[in-house]
């Protein structure tokens, strides 16, 4: 395989990462993922919400790339309650169906828990991801994270129901 990079994501990335999401959301229902081409966002949202994590003390947004292609992506999402969960972040992770088992995933992990553990605020990392999903499973467990709980039922796909496991990784506290 063509070897890649990771990095920030960066405002000039809005098409790149709308052409991965297309690629992405066409594996459904391939892929356990309840994302679906219809609902990705277009490049101007992509646009908007670079520009939103780039403006922010909390979120990033880090993408793994080779040949000039995103083939990666882990998304970190604030807290939604102010002061009350600022250090606390949520992450999305997706990799490129070919480029999985490549490494692709621990090295965004990697990156984010660089971030993660010298950002001056963030004491935990929370995620979430489908019962089913085994090798995402054993890389967040690999790093540390603990499993917290089950949200039974999450999604109905391909004529089954399909739970999803809640993880997240403490730091210590930085207040």
């Amino acid at each position: 395989m063509t070897p890649f990079t990771i990095r920030e994501v960066t405002s000039s990335d809005a098409e790149a990462i709308h052409d991965f999401n297309m690629r992405w959301a066409a594996e459904y229902p391939n892929l356990d993922t309840p994302i679906q081409i219809q609902h990705v966002p277009s490049i101007e949202k992509i646009k908007d919400q670079i520009h939103d994590t780039l403006r922010s003390d909390v979120a990033t947004q880090f993408i793994a790339v080779a040949d000039d292609v995103v083939i990666g992506i882990v998304l970190v999402h604030p807290g939604q309650f102010g002061d009350a969960d600022r250090h606390a972040v949520g992450i999305s992770t997706y990799i490129d169906k070919h480029w999985r088992g490549e490494g692709v995933g621990k090295a965004l992990m990697q990156q984010l828990l660089e971030w993660a553990t010298t950002h001056p605020i963030i004491e935990r990392v929370s995620l979430q991801v489908y019962e089913t999903n085994t090798p995402a499973i054993r890389l967040y467990e690999q790093f540390g994270f603990a499993h917290e709980g089950r949200m039974r039922r999450a999604y109905y796909q391909r004529g089954r129901y399909i739970d999803m496991l809640i993880m997240a990784l403490l730091f210590e506290p930085k207040r």
